[in-house]
């Protein structure tokens, strides 16, 4: 979302660990080639804070989603063209960000990741390459097959970066899903939540209950893949891939699970997505693999299943979660 104010500050925006951060980042990289060209020894600190009015000073825009959950600033001057992200809570994770520039070398290479410039875990910050192109939600692509098309190549690219065999991550699974399940009905007001919340809940535990963990071969994914995180380029023809925030070693299949309910309706849109898949080298239908190996009476479909449940468990607890954080919140004076 692209909310253009004037002017912003960035001491405004970050806290003062960010802000600090930053202007450690700016000490680092704005001498290198990334800005285009050296600063004299004798220029003025980092163009940060009240002086963002000059022309050769940084703009800043706001690209944050309304949910906050996380700050996504562009920050320009000549030369310069960076994202800056925040951390707004633990839905978005600088480090798994930076840990995701492992696996994607291929796409950054291509144009269609940005490259990671500078991070810092603990305040949390990170400053990347900015990516041109519009949010592909709400945009006239948002059901091209084109996009797709590409968008299941990218992604191809990048479970293809790694691929191991894990016997731990169904377990995991499980018992996070589990917990989840627990802290979720422990919050719900009154101890009572409502009736179709509670059924789904019971038929998760059901399943749960009988679910017997295996091995199962897991690759990098992007952990969030779908039209909020990406970008097209029309003067390019390309697609561009934006936070890795949830980046993780899972079942290749993971990365499809937000879009299932889209190719119920749009088939096109799978058809696209596969063929892009497929021609990138990758196994479709997507982690076919995902039983391989798998002992007990898990099985390929079971593992699937339990990764849908994990998801639709996981999208209740972090609205439940989401609720008590902003009703405990010191009210605004």
């Amino acid at each position: 979302m692209d909310q253009l104010r004037t002017p912003l500050t960035l001491r405004a925006l970050l806290t003062e660990r960010q802000y600090a951060g930053f202007t450690a980042a700016w000490a680092e990289l704005r001498g290198g080639s990334l800005s285009g060209e050296s600063l004299p020894e004798t220029s003025p600190g980092p163009v940060l804070g009240d002086s963002l009015i000059g022309p050769d000073a940084l703009r800043v825009r706001d690209l944050s989603w309304p949910e906050r959950e996380s700050t996504v600033l562009h920050l320009s001057s000549p030369g310069v063209s960076w994202i800056l992200k925040t951390a707004g809570n633990t839905a978005y994770s600088v480090g798994r960000e930076a840990r995701a520039r492992a696996w994607t070398g291929p796409l950054e290479a291509r144009g269609t990741v940005a490259r990671l410039l500078w991070y810092d875990d603990a305040a949390p910050l990170t400053i990347l390459d900015y990516l041109p192109g519009c949010d592909v939600l709400g945009s006239p692509w948002e059901f091209s097959p084109r996009v797709y098309h590409q968008a299941g190549a990218a992604l191809a690219l990048l479970h293809r970066a790694g691929a191991r065999q894990d016997h731990g991550f169904t377990k995991g699974a499980l018992t996070r899903t589990r917990a989840r399940i627990t802290e979720i009905r422990t919050l719900a007001p009154g101890g009572a939540l409502p009736a179709a919340v509670d059924e789904k809940l019971a038929e998760a535990e059901d399943f749960l209950a009988s679910y017997r963990p295996g091995s199962v071969v897991v690759h990098p994914t992007h952990g969030d893949w779908q039209a909020r995180n990406w970008l097209w380029d029309e003067p390019a023809g390309q697609l561009r891939i934006i936070d890795f925030g949830r980046f993780g070693w899972r079942p290749a299949a993971a990365d499809f699970l937000e879009l299932h309910d889209l190719w119920h309706t749009h088939p096109e849109l799978e058809e696209a997505a596969a063929r892009g898949y497929r021609e990138a080298g990758g196994d479709w239908p997507a982690g076919s693999e995902v039983g391989s190996g798998e002992r007990g009476n898990g099985g390929a479909g079971d593992t699937e299943r339990l990764l849908r449940v994990a998801r639709a468990v996981g999208h209740m607890w972090h609205r439940t979660t989401t609720a008590r954080r902003i009703a405990s919140a010191p009210a605004a004076r």
